[in-house]
């Protein structure tokens, strides 16, 4: 697999495998990731995180043309993951995030990333959830929605904001209440006011994306003009 320039591609990647699958993917972990494998107590929770980690690897190499055991990773200063690569390896970004029985991976390379994909789902204090980490702006738009909207919108939001801290190296925090995203029903993916965290090399960009009915989600990328791409794994 090839980047060129703005390329972003975005991978699809089914969690609810055979065992045979989910046990090749497991003979790619590292130790420390087979660590985290086993700490789960529950068996299908085990298997979508081997599924997804997995998968990650054999995406990955097919852009460093590199074995996926072989591939390494290390955190930046906020805890954000990024490769290990030798001099003059290409610089790919990738951000990985998933949610019931979907994972998404998005690549590129020379820029930051974020994804994020939720299962829309019931959650009895997302009022409570928005008015901790929503900017004030967010609230309001929440607000003037109907129940089923509002919910909806609650996710879309959100994954538009995780994406976008994901590529500011971020995690969820209360700072997220300092940047504005649009979450209305049918409204683009846009990014209404930056973080005043955000680094001198924005912009930054979002666009939603569709990995099934049920999930909301979105990619977050440094700069304009990218050409987003999609994939299913395996192909």
């Amino acid at each position: 697999m090839i980047l060129n320039g703005g390329d972003v591609h975005v991978w699809r990647v089914p969690l609810d495998l055979p065992p045979c699958p989910v046990a090749d993917l497991a003979s790619l972990l590292s130790p420390e990731e087979s660590a985290r494998a086993e700490r789960f107590v529950v068996d299908q929770a085990r298997r979508r995180f081997i599924g997804s980690h997995g998968a990650t690897r054999s995406i990955l190499s097919r852009y460093l043309d590199q074995r996926p055991e072989e591939i390494r990773f290390a955190s930046g200063g906020r805890g954000k993951p990024h490769l290990v690569t030798a001099a003059g390896a290409p610089a790919i970004c990738f951000s990985l995030s998933h949610s019931g029985e979907v994972a998404l991976c998005a690549v590129t390379e020379g820029r930051e990333i974020g994804v994020d994909v939720e299962r829309i789902r019931p959650v009895s204090d997302w009022r409570e959830i928005a008015d901790r980490y929503f900017s004030a702006g967010e609230n309001q738009a929440l607000r003037s929605l109907a129940g089923d909207q509002a919910g909806e919108a609650f996710f879309h939001g959100w994954t538009r904001k995780e994406a976008y801290s994901k590529a500011l190296g971020e995690g969820v925090s209360q700072r997220w209440m300092q940047f504005t995203v649009s979450l209305q029903p049918g409204a683009a993916a846009e990014l209404v006011h930056a973080s005043p965290e955000a680094p001198v090399e924005g912009p930054f960009t979002l666009c939603s994306l569709a990995p099934g009915v049920g999930y909301a989600a979105a990619v977050a990328v440094q700069g304009t003009g990218w050409r987003l791409s999609c994939w299913q794994w395996p192909c």
